[in-house]
């Protein structure tokens, strides 16, 4: 291959890499890749990461021997540069994807259904995660639910169609202890020396705060 055509073929793969990023990036704002998109999306990336692999190697050979140390430096550079550009777009969408995120999993907190919240979480976390991590109240909302998934410990704001475990009580929706005025929460409690069932308490009342504001 000649070394201009090694050059295009690595441009072409970085202009994919650009279309691979831009495309996840936007739907990972609203909330996930569709699943029928993913054969797609592994496409590009597969064309990005060969086409700037293929082409930067080619390129390099296309050098006598003497000079192909000289070139490698420059692919390096140019590869350096890319890196940075590429950081600063997934720090810029890190700062969007907070308030996206949050938008989505605060309410979800207080959502009366286990399958509403395990729907908010799959959208808020997005595909980006952990390499990107979303706004705190989507990994609350994740640590809760592999909590219950793990061994049935209810969550701070039990939603109504489970039973689980709030300390050394049984949470269903028509429980006694369930609070009048405001979503039942289980937390700790100085009167319980544990965690029980009531009214929602300090974290709690900020965690009800939050989840309402973002509604």
């Amino acid at each position: 291959m000649t070394r201009s055509r090694g050059a295009v073929v690595f441009f072409c793969g970085a202009a994919t890499a650009v279309v691979f990023g831009a495309v996840l990036a936007a739907y990972d704002l609203w909330g996930g890749v569709p699943r029928h998109l993913w054969r797609v999306m592994r496409v590009l990336l597969i064309g990005a990461v060969g086409g700037m692999g293929f082409g930067g190697v080619a390129w390099v050979r296309s050098f006598e021997p003497a000079e192909r140390p000289r070139a490698m430096f420059k692919a390096a550079a140019v590869l350096g540069g890319f890196a940075l550009i590429c950081g600063g777009g997934l720090f810029g969408h890190y700062a969007i994807r907070l308030d996206s995120s949050r938008a989505i999993c605060a309410p979800a907190l207080i959502a009366p259904s286990l399958q509403a919240r395990r729907e908010a979480l799959r959208k808020g976390l997005g595909p980006l995660f952990p390499v990107i991590d979303p706004h705190g109240s989507c990994l609350h909302l994740k640590r809760e639910l592999d909590a219950f998934d793990g061994d049935r410990t209810c969550p701070t704001f039990p939603p109504d169609d489970i039973e689980c475990r709030c300390g050394k009580q049984r949470w269903r929706a028509t429980h006694a202890l369930r609070c009048k005025t405001k979503p039942t929460s289980c937390q700790w409690r100085k009167s319980a020396d544990g965690s029980s069932l009531g009214c929602p308490e300090h974290g709690a009342l900020h965690t009800l705060k939050e989840a309402r504001g973002s509604l």
